[in-house]
Formats: structure tokens, C-alpha cells, sequence
């Protein structure tokens, strides 16, 4: 069973992470759309940060576009992505300008954007970015079609490092706590479910999936049926009607008495 290392540290001023270094066990592995003089995949997940020409990836020179993807290895729930990035001496993040981080848990058609970076020349992005990305996936993709001026050699990518926390799939928070009844829930905020969804059947938004507790209706299963004439004051679901209504009573809220019905059935 794979080892997930926890990590808490100080990653700038009043910012402290606690969530899983989930390739901090060495069981991720990375891909490089291309490589430039040896400088490969492996540097982008060896979990050394330092951000010189020889402790980082890169792409090779004259090509329209370049990405590196890192492959967790299974779906995970992420929390966030912390990107470091080629700074030293002269040489800023140049190329950094206009990247995007993307995320799948399976086909690559079905990239789900996290961050797109809008920084215009002369302006260059900060060499290190923590993104978050509150996603489910398996694979982490930093690209660009960005071809700097201060190089002109097209499109390049120099990444040092690409550090990813989160927690197994149904765990959130800082220690990876269980969801408890929601397969999917807010990486920081736990179950979404409302507790009047039975069972807790709700997806990721919290709609519940199966029905409501007596007496609740609505997509979260929040709105108080309060028809004091619904029978056993059950509400419909999606519009708050009642389901049926006491003897004497009819209509889609129950409101109108039927007297000559003489307290039987109404249609």
C-alpha cells in the first residue's frame, strides 16, 4: 500500500498547509512533453524545491507549445498545487507568463482548468504558485503555448518542482478525516449533505440524490415543507407540492377545504 507523507509547514507568512505531500512518498511520476540537455521529468517530483537552471526541468527550445504532467498514480482529493518554478540571478520567469494548470481523474479530453495565469510583459508571475484546486484527479498538468520576448526560442517550460496536497478520495481536512455519509465531499468543509437528505445520498454540491426526510423538500432537502395539511406532511421533492393531502382537503398545497366532501377524500 502506497505511503502518503503528511506535511505541515509555513509556505509563506500566516499560510500553513497540513494536508497530505501526496508525491512525497515517490510513488507519483512525471512526463515531459519534451526535453532540453537531460533536464527531464524526473526533477519536477524529486522533491528538491531549488529553482536553478541544474535543479529544474525543462522543455526544449523552438516549440509552439510545452506541458508537463505528473500522474499521481490513482485519483486523489486535491486541495492544492504548489508550482516552483526556474528564478535565479538575471534569468526571472519569463516563460511563466500565461501558463495553465489543469487537472483530470481519467481521459485526457476531460481537463478540468484550475488557474490561468494572466500576467502581461514586461510583468513577470511569481516564481512560486500555490494554487487551489478543490478537484478529484489523477493527473496535474502545467502548460503553455507562451513564447517570451526576453528568449524568443518559442515555447518552454522550466519547472523545479510540483508539490500536490489533498487526501484519499472521500477524506477531507487537515488530518484526511472520513466524509462520513457522502462519497464526495468539500476538501475543506467535509459532507455537504444537508442531514434531511436520507442516508446522506448528495453529490460533491451537496443535492441530494436520493429523497428527503419527512417534512423537507428541495434540491438539498432545506425547505421546510410547512403545509399543515400535507398528509403525514410529506412535500414533493422537487417543487414543495403536497404528495396527498389529509381528508377534506385538496390541491397542490393542500390549502382548499372541500365542504361538500363532508371531511372524505377530494380529488
Amino acid at each position: 500500500m502506497a505511503v502518503l507523507w503528511w506535511m505541515c509547514f509555513v509556505l509563506f507568512p500566516g499560510l500553513m498547509h497540513c494536508y497530505v505531500d501526496i508525491c512525497g512518498g515517490g510513488t507519483c511520476s512525471a512526463n515531459l512533453s519534451t526535453t532540453h540537455q537531460g533536464l527531464g521529468s524526473d526533477k519536477v517530483i524529486d522533491g528538491i524545491t531549488i529553482q536553478s537552471y541544474t535543479s529544474c526541468s525543462q522543455t526544449a527550445i523552438g516549440q509552439s507549445s510545452a506541458y508537463v504532467i505528473v500522474d499521481l498514480g490513482k485519483v486523489y482529493h486535491l486541495k492544492n498545487i504548489v508550482i516552483y518554478y526556474r528564478n535565479e540571478g538575471n534569468w526571472k520567469p519569463y516563460r511563466f507568463r500565461e501558463f495553465e494548470l489543469s487537472v483530470t481523474s481519467g481521459g485526457s479530453s476531460q481537463w478540468t482548468l484550475c488557474h490561468r495565469d494572466t500576467t502581461k510583459y514586461p510583468a513577470y508571475p511569481s516564481s512560486i504558485q500555490n494554487i487551489t484546486c478543490k478537484e478529484y484527479a489523477r493527473y496535474v498538468r502545467v502548460a503553455t503555448s507562451y513564447d517570451a520576448p526576453e528568449a524568443g526560442q518559442g515555447a518552454v517550460l522550466e519547472v523545479c518542482e510540483i508539490k500536490i496536497y489533498g487526501c484519499n478520495v472521500s477524506f477531507y481536512g487537515p488530518s484526511c478525516s472520513s466524509c462520513g455519509g457522502c462519497l464526495y465531499c468539500d476538501i475543506e468543509t467535509g459532507c455537504p449533505c444537508s442531514r434531511n437528505c436520507v442516508d446522506g445520498a448528495c453529490d460533491l454540491y451537496g443535492n441530494c440524490t436520493g429523497v428527503c426526510s419527512s417534512g423537507y423538500w428541495g434540491g438539498k432537502c432545506t425547505n421546510a415543507c410547512q403545509r399543515p395539511n400535507c398528509l403525514n406532511n410529506v412535500c414533493n421533492k422537487g417543487d414543495g407540492s403536497c404528495t396527498s393531502c389529509f381528508h377534506g382537503y385538496y390541491g397542490d398545497t393542500c390549502s382548499s377545504y372541500c365542504s361538500a366532501c363532508q371531511g372524505q377524500t377530494c380529488d
